[in-house]
Formats: C-alpha cells, sequence, structure tokens
C-alpha cells in the first residue's frame, strides 16, 4: 500500500502549491488518522466494559452464570405414594407426580408399595413384592435411586428415630400346629443386618406393626415391648387396652408424640394419652379409635373412630385436643367407609388421610383414594384416587 506522503508528491507535481502548504496537509492526515484510531480504541474498550458489567450482574443476581439452572429442591411435605404397583413423588397436594420406580420393575410382575419417609427425610422406604426373589424392602434417596434392597418377606417395617436404621419381620409363619415363628432383623441403611431378634416361642405378637419407642432402644410390638439389643421382651402395661373385641391385638392407635414425651393408644372403648414410660394415663376422647396420630406440636391428636351407631366401622375423622380433650369432627364418610389417618403437614395445618368406601350396589368392591383436610374442617381435597398408601415428608 503507497505511503500518503508518495501520493500526495506525486499530486503536487501538478498543483501550485504554496510554501509549506504540503507539510500542512501531511500534518493534517496524520491528525485525522490518530484521532480515528483512539475514537476506534475508546469504543472497544467501552464494549468490553459492558460486557464485564453484564457478566458480573449475572453472577451476583443468581449467585451463577445466567445460562445455569440451578436444581429445584424438593417442596416441604413431600407426597410418596403407591399406585398401580409403583411409587410415585409428588407434591403435598398430589401434583408434579413423577414415577420413582419405573427403571424398577424390569420383567417382574407385582407391585411396589407402602411408602415411609425417614424421619429426617433423606430416604424413602417401600415393600416389594415384584415377584422377583422373596419380597423385601426397598431404600432409596428421593430421586428413586436404589441404596439397599433387603429381602424381608414378613411384612411390617419402621424407621429408627434416628433414621439410621429400620426394623422389618425377618420371618413370619406358622408351622402344621398353628404354632408362629417370627424374627425382627435390624438393619442399617446400607442394608446390612445388625441383629436379629426373636420373639419368645408361641408369641402372638408376629406379623403385626413395629413401633419404635422415642429413644430407639425398644420396639413396641403389639402388647410387647422388644428390646433391639436382644434383651427380654417384656409385656407393656395396660397389655388388655390392646385387645380388641374380637379379642385379636389392635394397636394401630399407638402413637408416641413428635417430642418423645407422651404415647397415645386406643383401648375398646377410649382414646388413652399417656406419659412415655406409661405412666398417669388418661381418656381423652371416649370412643375407640382406630388409628392415631399426633401433631408437630403435640397439642392434637387426629383419630379414625366410629360414627355413633355404627360400631367398627372407623368412618369419621376428629381432631382432639390434648389438653381440654375436645374433639372437632372433620370428614364424615359413608356408612361403611373406613377411614386411616395417616399424618399432619409439616407445618400441623393439614392431615392427611386414606379413605376405603364401598361401592353402591357391589358388595365386597372399594373405592380407594387419599385425601387432606385442613385442622379447622375446611377445605377436603381427594388428592390422589386409586391407593390407601400414601405419605407426606416431614422434613
Amino acid at each position: 500500500m503507497p505511503r500518503i506522503a508518495d501520493v500526495l508528491e506525486r499530486e503536487s507535481e501538478a498543483v501550485d502549491l504554496e510554501p509549506g502548504d504540503f507539510e500542512r496537509l501531511i500534518g493534517r492526515r496524520e491528525r485525522k488518522e490518530r484521532n480515528r484510531r483512539i475514537r476506534a480504541g475508546a469504543v472497544g474498550i467501552i464494549v468490553v466494559l459492558a460486557m464485564a458489567v453484564a457478566f458480573f450482574r449475572s453472577l451476583t443476581s443468581a449467585g451463577v452464570p445466567a445460562d445455569r439452572v440451578e436444581p429445584k429442591p424438593a417442596p416441604a411435605g413431600t407426597l410418596a405414594y403407591e399406585l398401580g404397583g409403583d411409587i410415585y413423588v409428588a407434591d403435598a397436594d398430589g401434583t408434579n407426580a413423577v414415577d420413582i420406580t419405573e427403571a424398577l420393575h424390569g420383567k417382574c410382575p407385582g407391585r411396589f408399595w407402602s411408602p415411609s419417609w425417614s424421619p429426617d427425610g433423606r430416604h424413602l422406604a417401600f415393600r416389594d413384592s415384584t415377584g422377583c426373589g422373596p419380597g423385601g424392602v426397598v431404600i432409596t434417596d428421593p430421586q428413586g435411586n436404589v441404596v439397599a434392597n433387603v429381602p424381608a418377606p414378613g411384612g411390617q417395617f419402621s424407621w429408627s428415630p434416628d433414621s439410621t436404621r429400620f426394623a422389618v419381620w425377618d420371618e413370619n409363619s406358622y408351622n402344621e400346629a398353628g404354632v408362629g415363628t417370627f424374627t425382627i432383623g435390624i438393619y442399617g441403611i446400607d442394608g446390612t443386618r445388625e441383629t436379629q431378634i426373636a420373639l419368645p416361642p408361641g408369641s402372638d405378637s408376629g406379623g403385626g406393626r413395629l413401633v419404635w419407642t422415642p429413644d430407639g432402644t425398644s420396639l413396641i410390638v403389639n402388647h410387647l415391648e422388644v428390646p433391639v439389643d436382644g434383651g427380654t421382651p417384656r409385656d407393656i402395661p395396660f397389655t388388655e387396652a390392646f385387645r380388641s373385641r374380637s379379642g385379636a391385638i389392635w394397636d394401630a392407635a399407638l402413637a408416641y408424640s413428635s417430642d418423645g414425651s407422651q404415647v397415645a393408644y386406643g383401648t375398646r372403648h377410649a382414646l388413652m394419652v399417656a406419659r412415655s414410660d406409661w405412666s398417669e394415663p388418661r381418656e381423652v376422647l371416649g370412643e375407640a379409635a382406630h388409628t392415631a396420630t399426633w401433631s408437630p406440636t403435640g397439642g392434637l391428636i387426629a383419630v379414625t373412630a366410629d360414627a355413633p351407631g355404627d360400631p367398627w366401622a372407623p368412618n369419621e375423622l376428629r381432631v382432639v385436643d390434648v389438653a381440654t380433650g375436645s374433639a372437632t369432627l372433620l370428614f364424615e364418610g359413608e356408612p361403611g367407609t373406613w377411614l386411616n389417618v395417616i399424618g399432619f403437614s409439616p407445618d400441623g395445618d393439614r392431615i392427611l388421610f386414606s379413605e376405603e368406601r364401598p361401592v353402591s350396589g357391589q358388595p365386597g368392591n372399594y373405592l380407594y383414594s387419599l385425601w387432606s383436610v385442613g385442622v379447622d374442617g375446611s377445605d377436603a381435597r381427594q388428592i390422589v384416587v386409586g391407593t390407601l398408601f400414601g405419605v407426606w415428608r416431614l422434613t
């Protein structure tokens, strides 16, 4: 590319110039070129600074670059439920449901059922009766990633209060003479069995609910307190209180308060509350309670009870003020309906329960569903149709 000075010198041969005009022309051209470079450099600096400010704001406003999406935390009170043999996790009202067991089925028939959150909310346990083995308990994280799979054909299971262990029935069987053999396994989160407890020969406590004492040292199994360190089981006080009208053991209303200081239990004719050592029992509801659960603060107990004139058909959901004994009817099912209370929401303003309602004109057929209702009886909602098994995560 020719220099400006050479071009101007050639042009000057055809132009008459006064002395000094050529030098002034060169100076003017060089000043324009220098000013152009300065303006271009300034614009470049402004663009770079603007980009830097935008990037910095994207970092400071959201904590991460704008094109990165942080995972949404699961809402408190997340609902886990069984439907059609799979386990779903959803928002507390049943919306945004995700099947977390679809990949676990493979070619196995049968079902997963009876989900249960660990008290700390970090794991979910559920029964496995898919037919790929003897059946048992599956432990997953909230997204359905399997942590452990424990063969346990004996039915019920239960989380320890500190969420580090769970109890299952390792064996629950009867011989030809009708004598039962019952053993309880205590397992860690990773599925390792820590100990196995045999109940006394001929015990009638097998296969029922396994309820941990608040200190985690024992299990209440119907009328027995069974130490998890292998100590000798003993009858709990008020053993007769746990026998139903038919003479069988009935313990579905047994529940400890959230702080472990009190225990609720049902008799044939009342709901009782005592201190956790079974001392100072008192009646808080003068009717048989079939299922019961405490509010997070311990001031209320939600129960299902018989409707007047319809014995042994718990179609009423009530909430009982423990201090005063006053009871409020929250929900009433049709005659012949069975209601089971499951639990309070984390903030204690709603109650989750299941309904088993007979189909009109079809004896032996029932419709199953999960409901929630406000503690004042308002805003009853049917949240899942087709199941009795669901639970809210409390933490």
